[in-house]
């Protein structure tokens, strides 16, 4: 599979997320990836989210890609009905190399 789809068509998911937030009350909480691109997730959370605000993620893709703290930014966010969704970019680094690799597995899963 190329680089390219990987980079423009996200992957749908339904994946538990832990996200902690710098400068909330409570500093950490709970929501679900609902896709996955090369560089970014769509999180789904019932906590509000700023844009530009900086999280840490959580998350595991089956048993074989575990993401943790993986600092990122908080883009274009969404709310309704008590849930907010945002696209969270991840920072440049090495997560972001394990994050393509999971969605190609995701993609090519039996």
């Amino acid at each position: 599979m190329s680089e390219g789809p990987l980079r423009h068509y996200p992957v749908v998911a339904d994946i538990p997320c832990g996200a902690r937030f710098g400068q909330k009350n409570p500093p950490e909480g709970w929501g679900r990836i609902l896709k996955i691109a090369q560089d970014s997730v769509e999180l789904e959370t019932h906590f509000s989210l700023i844009p530009e605000e900086r999280v840490y993620l959580t998350f595991a893709i089956e048993h074989l890609h575990r993401f943790d703290d993986v600092p990122a930014t908080v883009k274009g966010v969404t709310e309704r009905a008590g849930y907010a969704r945002a696209e969270i970019v991840l920072d440049d680094g090495p997560h972001r190399e394990r994050l393509k690799e999971a969605m190609i597995y995701l993609v090519n899963r039996p």
